[in-house]
C-alpha cells in the first residue's frame, strides 16, 4: 500500500514544519493500532508524508480492502497538537498485489502502489483504489503528450483560442477563457484544455506549460485592452 496524507502540506505550511513533525509521529502513532500482528511493516516513504505499508499474510483482496478501510476510518478523527486541533483531511491509498498485474518486484509494487494512489486523488481524495494495467497506460499518455506539447511551443505550433464568458442578464462579454491547441508529430492533437492534458485540482499544472499558455494569450489581450476591447478580464489556464 502507498499511503498520502491529503491535507498535510496546510497543515505544515501554516503551523510550521515543528508542528507537522508532530503531527507525522502522531499519525504514525494511529496507523500502527491498525496493523496486524505477524508482520505488517509501516514506513515513511521520501521523508515527508506519504507511506508505505506492506502486508505479507493476506488472502486476496478483500483482506487489503479492510485493512484499507480501517486506516481511512483511523484518521478521521482531529488530531490534538498543544492548542491546535488538527484535521489531516483524510488519506489516499493506492493498493497493489502481488502477483498477477502490479509486478513481480518490490520496486514495481511500490510504483504501482504510488499510480494508483495519485488516481484516488484524481477522484476526490480519501479513499483507495487497487491498481490495473489501465492506470499505467494512460500515464504513458500523459508523458507523451506533455512532449508532443513541449514540442510544439519550440516550433511555435500552437495556436490560442478564447471562449467568451457572457453576462446572461446584460448579454455582455465580461470575460474569456483562453486555451491552446496543436498538432502532434502523428497527426493527433495535443491541446490544453479542453481534449488536453487533465490536472485534478490536487495537482500543480507543469510551470512551463502554464507559464506558456499565458504569455500566448495575454499579449492579445493586453492589446485589446488598450483598444477598444476594454475591460474584459482574461482567464488563460482553467
Amino acid at each position: 500500500m502507498f499511503l498520502d496524507l491529503d491535507r498535510f502540506k496546510v497543515v505544515n505550511d501554516t503551523l510550521g514544519h515543528a508542528m507537522g513533525d508532530r503531527l507525522l509521529q502522531a499519525v504514525t502513532h494511529r496507523l500502527e493500532k491498525c496493523l496486524r500482528r505477524g508482520g505488517d511493516t509501516l514506513s515513511r516513504f521520501g521523508g515527508g508524508d506519504e507511506f508505505t505499508l506492506l502486508l505479507p499474510s493476506i488472502h486476496g483482496n478483500d483482506d487489503a480492502r479492510n485493512i484499507a478501510r480501517k486506516l481511512i476510518n483511523a484518521l478521521k478523527a482531529p488530531f490534538q497538537l498543544g492548542d491546535h486541533e488538527v484535521f489531516v483531511g483524510g488519506v489516499s491509498i493506492g493498493i497493489s498485489v502481488f502477483p498477477p498485474e502490479a509486478g513481480e518486484t518490490m520496486d514495481l509494487l511500490i510504483q504501482n502502489a504510488d499510480i494508483a494512489m495519485y488516481h484516488v486523488k484524481a477522484r476526490g481524495k480519501d479513499g483507495y483504489r487497487f491498481y490495473s494495467d489501465s492506470m499505467s497506460i494512460n500515464t504513458a499518455n500523459r508523458l507523451s503528450l506533455e512532449r508532443d506539447l513541449r514540442l510544439a511551443l519550440e516550433r511555435n505550433e500552437l495556436r490560442v483560442f478564447y471562449q467568451p464568458q457572457v453576462c446572461s442578464r446584460s448579454n455582455r462579454v465580461v470575460g474569456l477563457e483562453a486555451w491552446c491547441a496543436g498538432s502532434t508529430r502523428n497527426g493527433g492533437d495535443c491541446s490544453t484544455p479542453p481534449g488536453g492534458i487533465s490536472c485534478p485540482p490536487w495537482q500543480k499544472k507543469p510551470g512551463w506549460l502554464a507559464n506558456s499558455v499565458n504569455r500566448l494569450s495575454i499579449r492579445p489581450a493586453a492589446t485589446w485592452a488598450a483598444g477598444s476591447v476594454a475591460g474584459i478580464p482574461t482567464c488563460a489556464w482553467r
